[in-house]
């Protein structure tokens, strides 16, 4: 990721009241069953087996980052707008919708994407070389997918190639738009 563009997402971020626009994709759904709740929050139910307890984890330094933060799991969202024809985003055929949000930055916690398959995969995350071969602890290395601009400037994880954004829930109200589309 080119500085300048890091730098522009990185500054909203000085404004803790502000806002910040970010897009996700959930269930067509998921979406459906928040608009008569009143609130889009992620159960785990549809999480892989094996990512539950790195999902928690990102959980548990939501709570420990963000003032007031409850969630057992996180919903995720992205910096910039998907390419809804790429796959991956749901299981094939599935119905969704890719919402653009809204929301206070106050409940927002971004981290780089691609480090956190590292995370996924148990993984070390090393900014440098010589991290690979020191005992730094495995999930102390994780809490690095959070300092950006390290990640970006690093020749090991780096440079970023898009900055995720994790959340507690979101409101109906939040959500600026809706595109449905179809799983590929």
């Amino acid at each position: 990721m080119r500085s300048k563009e890091l730098e522009r997402i990185l500054d909203t971020f000085n404004d803790p009241d502000g806002m910040i626009t970010l897009w996700t994709i959930q269930r067509e759904e998921a979406w459906k069953c928040s608009k008569e709740r009143g609130i889009l929050k992620a159960d785990g139910r549809r999480i892989w087996k094996e990512f539950v307890s790195p999902y928690r984890w990102m959980a548990r330094l939501m709570k420990e980052r963000l003032a007031n933060c409850k969630c057992r799991y996180p919903i995720w969202a992205w910096c910039k707008k998907p390419d809804l024809r790429h796959s991956a985003h749901l299981p094939k055929g599935t119905k969704g919708v890719c919402l653009r949000i809204r929301v206070p930055i106050s409940r927002v916690l971004l981290s780089d994407f691609g480090s956190w398959h590292l995370v996924l995969s148990k993984s070390l995350v090393p900014l440098h070389e010589k991290e690979r071969e020191n005992s730094v602890t495995m999930q102390k290395s994780w809490e690095l997918i959070f300092d950006l601009r390290s990640i970006n400037r690093s020749r090991c994880v780096g440079p970023i190639s898009e900055i995720q954004a994790t959340l507690p829930f979101i409101n109906p109200q939040e959500v600026l738009s809706v595109k449905g589309f179809r799983a590929r």
